[in-house]
């Protein structure tokens, strides 16, 4: 299976049951990215849209206040989003 992250490589443990999801089938956005806020508001109202229930609504705005409280405690880690040089014969590649 071809990694759908190719920037990083992880593994991440569900809190709810302890399994786990990799780069195989996950993909992280980090809280510094200048273009996050507006992806996860987005995301929210795609949410409101269809009808999810209100326990993801409510996990979405509550990450969207502790991604902002973050971003406000640390303006000097925020920047726009990047891939560089040493990092894009990986992530540029034709996928398969």
């Amino acid at each position: 299976m071809e990694d759908l992250d190719r920037k990083f490589t992880f593994i991440a443990t569900k809190t709810k049951d302890g399994t786990t999801v990799t780069q195989e089938e996950g993909i992280i956005f980090l809280a510094k990215d200048n273009l996050l806020l507006p992806t996860l508001k987005h995301y929210y109202s795609l949410c409101e849209n269809s009808e999810v229930g209100i326990e993801q609504l409510s996990g979405v705005k509550l990450l969207i206040r502790r991604v902002e409280a973050w971003r406000k405690s640390n303006p000097d880690k925020c920047k726009n989003p990047d891939v560089d040089w040493v990092e894009a014969e990986q992530v540029c590649k034709e996928n398969k």
